[in-house]
């Protein structure tokens, strides 16, 4: 006998215990919930199962990507914690071959380094090779 089937029994046995008049209203609820859930698992059962790749997220991948890159846009706007590594990112403008200007950004605020143009030797500032420190230019 099925763990449905029993509690049925059991419910219906209790109503009969009392007389006619009296019957108990907690036992014909559970009655109908039990009925409810036997319906409710006959229609799962009756449902073909969805495979398993509907159960991907939902959304375009120019949606997924457009968050990725808000998300990234967040994180890259927010100062670092103390725990993390200083972020190094290349803001040399386009076309610029000659000199790089990198931008370090750590939990203190941020500082670009500026490596000058390798075949102008005279600018004085520093040797070739050595950055001059300072504070970051405003990209257009």
């Amino acid at each position: 006998m099925s763990a449905l089937a029993r509690a049925w029994l059991l419910t219906l046995l209790s109503l009969l215990a009392y007389p006619a008049g009296a019957v108990d209203m907690e036992a014909m609820k559970r009655l109908a919930r039990i009925d409810a859930s036997a319906e409710a698992q006959k229609e799962a059962a009756d449902r073909p199962a969805k495979p398993a790749t509907d159960r991907v997220l939902s959304g375009s991948a120019s949606q997924m990507d457009k968050l990725a890159r808000g998300i990234e846009a967040a994180h890259a706007a927010a100062p670092n914690k103390w725990y993390q590594a200083a972020r190094i990112e290349d803001i040399t403008p386009p076309g610029d071959d000659q000199r790089k200007i990198y931008k370090i950004t750590g939990m203190l605020g941020s500082y670009c380094l500026r490596y000058p143009d390798k075949n102008k030797a005279d600018q004085g500032k520093a040797y070739v090779g050595e950055p001059l420190l300072g504070a970051c230019p405003h990209m257009f």
